[in-house]
Order: C-alpha cells, then structure tokens, then sequence
C-alpha cells in the first residue's frame, strides 16, 4: 500500500472506517501484517474474492435462509442470484430502487409461501392487531 496521503485509502477509506467506529460499529479488515508474516493475503475479505465485491455473499445467503426457512436451497440461490445480478447498466438511482423493492417487497424474489397460506397467514396477523387494538378505528383490513 502507498504511504502517499493523496491515495483513495487514505481519503476516502480511512475517514469513513473511522468514523463508522465512532458510531460504535464493529470494523473488520485485514490485520497490519496481513501477507507479510504468515497472515494470509485475503484476511480481511470477509469470504470476497477481491475488495471491489460489494456483497457478502455468504452473510447475505444466511441472512436469507435465517428470515426463510421454509425456502428451498434452490429458492435461496435464485434470490441471492438476482438480488446480486449485475447492474451497472442501469442508473444508480433506478439499481437502488429495484433492490429496495426486491429486499422491502419481495418483487420477483421466490415466494415462501403459496398465495392461500399468505393470505391465511395476513389475516390472522390483521385479525389479531384489530383485536389487540380494539380502541382504534382502524377500518377492514384485507388481505387479498
């Protein structure tokens, strides 16, 4: 690594791990002496193959099969696989928001459940704030 202070790591990188380590964040990277003495080269990767991956990919197929339980391995791999799917053809502000949609509603990522089980189950969850809530006016709720 350049010791130059002009460098990305030095005015970008550094600052930013900083300050997420102010806001109480647990920073993870490569050790000082990671390559030099016995450490391996990709400490610090967390499982990436290189720094310019941006997804953890291991931590995001976890994080799916812990919130989809129900889902098959194959179901998980197609969401991880279009959730990371390449889009820098698109603008940026069109890529955020189609993987916003894709994580808040679920748009064209596998389904754990079929359409009578969902509804079933949004109709117990509606029936049970309505009857939890009973002194507010909150209308008909409706699953379908």
């Amino acid at each position: 690594m350049s010791t130059h202070p002009y460098t990305e790591d030095q005015l970008v990188e550094q600052p930013a791990i900083g300050l997420f380590a102010a806001l109480g964040w647990i920073v993870a990277g490569p050790p000082h002496d990671a390559g030099l003495v016995g450490e391996p080269r990709d400490a610090g990767l967390l499982g990436r193959e290189t720094k310019g991956e941006v997804v953890l990919g291991a931590r995001l197929r976890a994080a799916l099969e812990r919130l989809n339980p129900v889902l098959p391995p194959e179901a998980i791999t197609a969401a991880v696989d279009e959730l990371t799917r390449d889009r820098s053809a698109m603008s940026l502000e069109a890529a955020n928001r189609e993987v916003y949609l894709l994580l808040k509603e679920g748009t064209g990522l596998p389904r754990a459940y079929g359409k009578p089980l969902y509804e079933q189950k949004c109709s117990a969850l509606f029936e049970h704030i309505y009857e939890a809530y009973p002194e507010r006016d909150a209308g008909v709720y409706s699953a379908g």
